[in-house]
């Protein structure tokens, strides 16, 4: 058990927008990561690593490239109820999306919104066994 008192064998790490950075561990609310992104890079694939994503996080992303999930093994949970759940909103063109590349990819109590019209797909998944979405908006 690592970090927090949270029962998982791996790491775990924090993201948040309103107060994290890119230079922040990531390894406590107070230092935590500004992106889910960067939370996901500081996670070692397949030891079981939880990115917990503080609430009234607020992201955006604009690309195809902006946000991948391909990081095996993770976990990454929204804290916070109703409108307080993070909240990943999707923008600029129709393509942007999530690439799923990695296996075994838990996601739990996120809302994941389009603001902008006639997004194609929220997640593209390639050769990604087990993604789960859970409690997802």
């Amino acid at each position: 058990m690592q970090g927090a008192g949270i029962l998982t064998f791996g790491d775990v790490f924090f993201v948040d927008s309103a107060t994290g950075s890119s230079d922040n561990s990531g390894k406590s609310p107070g230092k935590a990561k500004a992106t889910l992104e960067q939370g996901i890079n500081v996670a070692t694939a397949d030891q079981g690593d939880v990115i917990f994503v503080l609430p009234n996080h607020a992201e955006t992303i604009s690309s195809a490239t902006a946000l991948n999930f391909d990081t095996a093994g993770i976990s990454i949970i929204g804290l916070g109820r109703g409108y307080n759940r993070p909240t990943i909103t999707f923008d600029t063109v129709t393509t942007t999306t999530i690439p799923v590349s990695a296996a075994d990819i838990y996601v739990e109590n996120m809302v994941f919104t389009a603001n902008f019209a006639d997004i194609v797909s929220a997640f593209t998944l390639a050769a990604a066994k087990d993604f789960a979405l859970y409690n997802c908006h």
